[in-house]
């Protein structure tokens, strides 16, 4: 990397800016979107110029959480990679909201087909192969809590003697919910998750449960008699209700909270009305909080392809990140003006740009281009000299064929615009896509001669009337009064020079 150079914060915001971006505008690479070919070039990357392609990538080449040397050389967490930035971010997670009464635990899968020794194969998932993460949600906001990376035998589980005690997934959901004990939270889980003694413990601690259960776990009871297509059996035992309830296939629920009763669901179908138990009901409407984070955040995500792993496990806790500010940001406003979150990760992107604009460098001579003429800042100035106003021809007139004069100059351009009407040149100019081309004419001292000489020749009447053209155009026109023949010559001089400036 020979041609780098140290990065400030404004311009890791303005590279945070282009890596979201990127999640709204699908590209297959990333040198395609600094593409100038007509059917790949962006403006936002191209014209605009937030940052070059090559400081981009080395950025992103470049970027660590953590010194790898500081790294001590028998380390087994894998994550160390991270430093103390997921520390941070949950602690502002918490910190942010207020908690409901349901919260609940799920998994996610990262996807990542690079080699790693603790990646994931789950058949269920759209990705299948890549890094699994467990969430902590609150159900009702499905605001993202907490966040437990797994990693094999090296997952930071808060007490070890809760594997051999409770599994690993039990252990799982007391180390994302350490930290909420004794606050009557209700957990809604799936039956990777559930069991009695889990169920139990978190009794025991203040935290009640809701699941679904496993029909051939080992620690549930074995039942031989089969059930009739919305028949329920309920079996309780150490204030723990398991409800069998048969549908299209048979369903067990256990939970420490509720009694079993069966509520009737109506549909806009009356054959399709039937019973459901409560316990059903309420687990369908609190369980969804982590498929809805990957509904939201998926199809825009600002994860790019990569071989180093972290990179990818970085950006899924940016869009985390903003996905729950979206959740914020939506709390505070009506539902009609609530913004979707595509639009919310737009405004957000030209937001950053705002406060951290970018700055442009010009190489060499300064290019009047269509990029400069329409983006850059324009004021238009009064010119005086000696205390009276300096008129010179209009820029965009002479363009489009017209003579007028004006005391304005735009401060960037430096060129003269008149400013008089509200459909002002000045405004024009710096509006159109594509300025007039300036219009083709003879020589101007070309012509000057030969109307000096036909008027040399001919005996032209002095009159107010009379209009002689200097070739300047059907519009440019010399209107001579009673005077000197010679300084009327020498003033259509001093107007042709002019014209050329």
């Amino acid at each position: 990397m020979k041609d780098w150079t140290v990065v400030n914060g404004e311009e890791m915001w303005q590279f945070f800016a282009l890596a979201l971006m990127m999640g709204l505008i699908i590209k297959p690479e990333i040198k395609d979107y600094w593409s100038t070919d007509s059917m790949f070039s962006i403006p936002f990357f191209g014209h605009f110029l937030v940052m070059s392609r090559n400081r981009f990538e080395s950025i992103l080449r470049g970027f660590h959480l953590v010194d790898n040397d500081t790294v001590p050389p028998n380390n087994k967490d894998r994550y160390i990679k991270f430093g103390s930035f997921m520390d941070k971010l949950f602690q502002n997670f918490r910190k942010a909201i207020n908690l409901g009464s349901f919260l609940t635990v799920d998994e996610t899968l990262l996807s990542f087909k690079g080699r790693l020794s603790f990646k994931q194969y789950l058949k269920d998932k759209r990705a299948r192969f890549g890094m699994k993460l467990y969430l902590l949600c609150d159900s009702a906001s499905r605001f993202v809590l907490k966040a437990l990376p797994y990693q094999g035998r090296t997952t930071k589980i808060e007490n070890s003697s809760w594997i051999q005690e409770l599994g690993f997934g039990g252990a799982t959901v007391m180390t994302l919910l350490h930290g909420y004990f004794n606050k009557f939270h209700r957990i809604t889980i799936d039956n990777w998750f559930v069991s009695p003694t889990l169920a139990l413990r978190l009794k025991q601690l203040g935290t009640y449960i809701l699941g679904t259960v496993q029909k051939r776990s080992k620690l549930m009871p074995k039942w031989t008699d089969k059930l009739a297509k919305g028949q329920v059996a309920t079996y309780s035992s150490s204030d723990i209700l398991v409800e069998r309830w048969s549908d299209r296939r048979e369903v067990l629920m256990l939970n420490t909270f509720m009694g079993h009763q069966m509520e009737e669901i109506t549909t806009t179908n009356p054959n399709n009305n039937r019973e459901k138990p409560s316990t059903v009901l309420v687990y369908n409407a609190t369980m969804g909080a982590v498929d809805n984070v990957d509904r939201m955040t998926k199809p825009f995500t600002s994860v790019r392809k990569s071989f180093k792993w972290y990179k990818k496990v970085f950006f899924y806790f940016l869009d985390i990140a903003i996905y729950n500010w979206h959740i914020i940001h939506s709390s505070f406003r009506p539902t009609k003006e609530k913004l979707s979150y595509k639009d919310f990760v737009r405004v957000l992107v030209r937001e950053i740009l705002e406060k951290y604009p970018p700055q442009r460098r010009s190489l060499g001579r300064k290019s009047n281009t269509q990029s400069e003429r329409r983006i850059g800042t324009h004021f238009p100035k009064k010119i005086l000299k000696d205390d009276s106003s300096v008129f010179r021809d209009c820029h965009l007139c002479g363009l489009e064929g017209r003579r007028c004069t004006t005391a304005f100059r735009c401060e960037t351009c430096l060129k003269f615009f008149c400013i008089k009407s509200q459909d002002s040149c000045f405004k024009r100019f710096h509006t159109l896509p594509k300025p007039p081309v300036k219009r083709k004419h003879a020589s101007a001292t070309a012509s000057s001669t030969t109307t000096s000489q036909s008027l040399m020749d001919q005996s032209v009447p002095r009159s107010t009337n009379s209009e002689i053209g200097l070739g300047f155009g059907e519009a440019n026109e010399v209107r001579f009064h009673e005077a000197n023949f010679e300084s009327n010559v020498e003033g259509m001089q001093e107007e042709e020079e002019l014209f050329s400036i």
